[in-house]
């Protein structure tokens, strides 16, 4: 975990050694890089106090065949695309989730309460809901967290599985 201010100086090398695993050693890459991790800081800072930070990459992918037939035991031939998701999360130590992420509804969970809610069928808190619910059973300890996410672009093709 890192505070906010030493990912700020991360951010500042010429080339982060995590941004070149990530993204590669392209200077205009890197640039545009931290530019959005430095978005994604600043939206985090707006919304949340937390001091203890972590940060998540999760990479797109696409279907060049077989598009959904993996929800019924089907095979896809996937490929990686260079977009991905970034979140930022930090616990909170409450029993509530925070989420906010750019363009959709804020998300703001009691994980006291995990039932289904009939209101909530097809939302994001939905899933979340669920997520946290199934955790749960397995044994998991849940808590509360704070996190901002940036996915992937509206109409870029790569978020028909993506709810935030």
């Amino acid at each position: 975990m890192k505070s906010i201010h030493e990912i700020k100086s991360l951010l500042q090398l010429q080339t982060p050694p995590i941004l070149a695993e990530l993204y590669g050693k392209d200077n205009e890459v890197i640039e545009a890089q931290k530019q959005r991790y430095n978005n994604l800081l600043d939206s985090f800072s707006k919304h949340f106090q937390s001091i203890n930070i972590q940060f998540f990459s999760s990479p797109g992918r696409t279907e060049i065949g077989g598009n959904h037939t993996d929800h019924n035991y089907g095979r896809v031939l996937a490929g990686a695309v260079d977009l991905d998701n970034i979140a930022i999360a930090a616990a909170n130590g409450t029993s509530e989730i925070h989420i906010t992420s750019l363009g959709y509804p804020d998300i703001v969970l009691d994980i006291t309460d995990l039932e289904p809610k009939a209101s909530e069928q097809f939302t994001s808190v939905a899933l979340v809901r669920g997520i946290c619910a199934r955790m749960k059973e397995l044994g998991y300890i849940i808590g509360g967290f704070d996190a901002s996410i940036v996915g992937c672009p509206k109409g870029s093709g790569l978020s028909s599985s993506r709810f935030f």
